[in-house]
């Protein structure tokens, strides 16, 4: 396989966590319509402050459900939304599966410190890749990919059983 072309994913997310979202958006959006009418025009910096925590809230959802998965020649990575965490394949020890990621953990970028330090990019906590690394504050990372076995093979990495 020509591992010199470059393959990304979109985070696979699970039916929970879509209505959650959506439920959070709607409630966002209807205290950003109420706050608007409700706070008198002469409490303009209440409102300001309202409609910029709002859309806080709003882009945070974005950047949760733009999540992606990818590989390169040289590297493999998670982005969501502006930010971007890579790993060069170099630096990777070794490449797993993980069978359940813990309901309890939560979404999005998490950091578990139990274990030693793990970055952790979550959108479902079902089977995820795991990847142990030489250097770096973060030696483990979780990419919660649609399909661990088919990504690894993409990407070039082998899996230790």
């Amino acid at each position: 396989m020509n591992y010199d072309k470059r393959f990304e994913e979109k985070a696979e997310y699970g039916f929970f966590i879509k209505i959650l979202l959506a439920c959070t958006f709607v409630l966002l959006a209807g205290i950003f319509v109420l706050s608007q009418s409700l706070i008198p025009q002469a409490l303009f910096q209440a409102k300001a402050v309202t409609t910029v925590a709002l859309a806080a809230g709003m882009a945070s959802l974005w950047l949760f459900f733009d999540m992606r998965f990818g590989a390169d020649a040289q590297s493999v990575f998670a982005k969501t939304g502006p930010f971007a965490y890579r790993i060069r394949k170099r630096d990777i020890t070794r490449a797993s599966v993980v069978q359940k990621i813990p309901f309890w953990t939560g979404w999005g970028i998490r950091i578990w410190w139990w274990d030693g330090f793990t970055l952790a990019f979550v959108s479902h906590h079902k089977r995820s890749l795991f990847i142990d690394k030489k250097s770096g504050l973060f030696k483990k990372i979780v990419f919660s990919v649609s399909n661990p076995e088919q990504f690894a093979r993409k990407a070039g990495l082998k899996l230790s059983r």
